[in-house]
């Protein structure tokens, strides 16, 4: 297998019980089997709905059956985002090399792949992937993107026919109740209980962008375990200046 010469980030803490499950149900359902008759699902959503929390959860479940997968992350590929694709020594970076392989996976986990959307040489190198994956036909493909495929109109035609064949599911978006209950659900992770009405005021007065409120509750864990105190309205304030 090849060595992949990036670096690269993964949550291992992601799993698909710590996912908020409200009106994700069946996308949750296909990827817990991690089967579906084409091989290819497409999870489509907003900022912070969850679609690399859902992929990586995927291969930390594979992880734990033994199963050879891998995530990546295509924002992250050099050069995706400029016409100059050069390594970290400043070598240059060839697509289709870095895509070497990459088919042998029981399971393939490609996120963002709207990254590339304006990238031609990345989408080639996409797509040349996906027909040596459909001509293997046992790796399981799951994709990620912040819109579906057939909004990703920047795409060659060829790429964009292919990804819209994938079995796709849309994340729904939480509201501001929903983020209170992610919000405890990680405070309860982290082994500090977060009050409803605590985690309902972060909400309507430090941020209503999820990423925001996840950082702010993994800092009053930090600062509940520090001085020995209990997530109240009070403490709340003091520690995000609300």
């Amino acid at each position: 297998m090849r060595q992949f010469p990036l670096p690269l980030k993964f949550d291992q803490s992601a799993t698909f019980d710590n996912f908020f499950l409200r009106g994700n149900e069946l996308t949750l359902a296909a990827l817990r089997a991690q089967q579906v008759s084409d091989g290819w699902l497409y999870i489509h959503g907003h900022i912070a709905s969850g679609v690399s929390h859902l992929l990586q959860a995927c291969c930390n479940s594979a992880t734990s059956k033994h199963v050879q997968n891998l995530y990546l992350d295509l924002a992250e590929m050099p050069g995706v985002t400029s016409a100059d694709s050069t390594g970290t020594a400043g070598a240059p970076v060839i697509a289709a090399d870095l895509f070497e392989g990459l088919e042998n996976y029981d399971l393939l986990c490609l996120d963002n792949v709207d990254a590339l959307a304006n990238n031609k040489t990345w989408q080639e190198a996409l797509f040349y992937l996906l027909v040596k994956i459909q001509q293997r036909a046992n790796t399981l493909l799951v994709l990620g993107a912040h819109q579906p495929a057939s909004a990703l109109q920047s795409i060659l035609p060829d790429l964009r026919s292919r990804l819209e064949s994938a079995t796709s599911f849309a994340l729904c978006e939480p509201d501001d109740e929903a983020k209170a209950e992610i919000i405890m659900l990680r405070a309860n992770q982290l082994g500090c209980e977060m009050p409803d009405t605590v985690a309902r005021f972060i909400v309507q007065r430090y941020s209503r962008k999820l990423p925001d409120l996840i950082t702010a509750t993994i800092e009053l864990d930090r600062q509940s375990i520090s001085h020995t105190r209990k997530l109240t309205l009070p403490f709340v304030k003091q520690v995000l200046s609300i």
